[in-house]
């Protein structure tokens, strides 16, 4: 089971905390479907996509339409990442930065999932958020 809990809900985004109810069995699907922009920072835990293995640390984006496998190595997986799901208009300005930055990192090149530099992903974040506060900064 996967749970989300909203840290931030405004205007063009929204940021939540994604991870895993600690006593409830988790089976992974055979595939998930993102139907949204967004990044996710991976903060705890690992879990794989693809060939690789996302740790701490590791940022990855989503785009509408990509579907992927995600993959545990436990039933009750420990796994947490800070997801940023941007709407359409937000994302709108970024769309073919986010499609064409990066490759898919292991053999699976149907993931659209782009690995990508947490440098460029922050200050894209940090934009929106400002953005979405009327232009106060965010650190």
């Amino acid at each position: 089971m996967n749970r989300s809990t909203t840290l931030l809900d405004a205007a063009d985004l929204t940021v939540s905390r994604f991870d895993h109810p600690p006593h409830e069995v988790h089976d992974d699907p055979d595939r998930e479907e993102g139907g949204h922009y967004g990044i996710a920072f991976v903060q705890e835990g690992c879990f794989g996509i693809g060939t690789a293995w996302l740790h701490p640390g590791a940022v990855l984006l989503t785009q509408p339409g990509v579907a992927v496998a995600c993959r545990h190595d436990s039933s009750y997986p420990t796994d947490v990442c800070i997801a940023v799901r941007y709407n359409e208009a937000a994302a709108a300005p970024f769309a073919h930065a986010w499609a064409g930055r990066g490759g898919s990192r292991g053999d699976d090149r149907r993931l659209g999932w782009r690995w990508c530099s947490v440098a460029w992903r922050l200050r894209l974040t940090r934009r929106m958020i400002s953005r979405s506060n009327g232009g106060r900064s965010v650190r």
